[in-house]
């Protein structure tokens, strides 16, 4: 029974693990130095506490140790949609991972409108900083 037990917490603790690092996208270690806090680790990283915490399985933020390797989870980098346009012709500046179908989408704007509006000829070919009109009419 007490074999099943370690083999079971040893199967858990690697699955843990592997989901730590698939779910992080990359894997920069940090290895935990004398005098540092965690708090101190997740500002030099620009991550939330909680989330350095939950990505590592600390319980106790406050209770890290010395030679405890960190794994950094990637920034998530999310944009805020553009402010409510006014009614009538609005310029768009075009952000990273934004396509046409979306910039549409968000206006409740036509497509086709848009393209022809802004005389593109390859819908799929916008890019970031790109300034877009868009037809807006509500």
């Amino acid at each position: 029974m007490f074999k099943r037990s370690i083999f079971a917490a040893i199967l858990i603790s690697v699955f843990l693990f592997q989901g730590i690092v698939s779910a992080a996208g990359h894997t920069t270690r940090h290895t935990v130095q004398h005098g540092e806090t965690l708090s101190e680790i997740a500002h030099h990283y620009d991550v939330e506490l909680e989330f350095l915490a939950r990505h590592n399985g600390v319980i106790n933020p406050h209770l890290i140790f010395v030679g405890q390797v960190l794994i950094i989870p990637e920034p998530v980098i999310a944009y805020p949609p553009p402010p409510n346009p006014p009614v009538g012709i609005h310029d768009h500046v075009v952000k990273y991972g934004q396509s046409l179908s979306w910039i549409a989408n968000f206006y409740k704007s036509d497509l086709h409108e848009i393209i022809d509006l802004n005389h593109i000829t390859h819908p799929n070919l916008i890019h970031p900083g790109q300034v877009i009109r868009i037809p807006v009419n509500w």
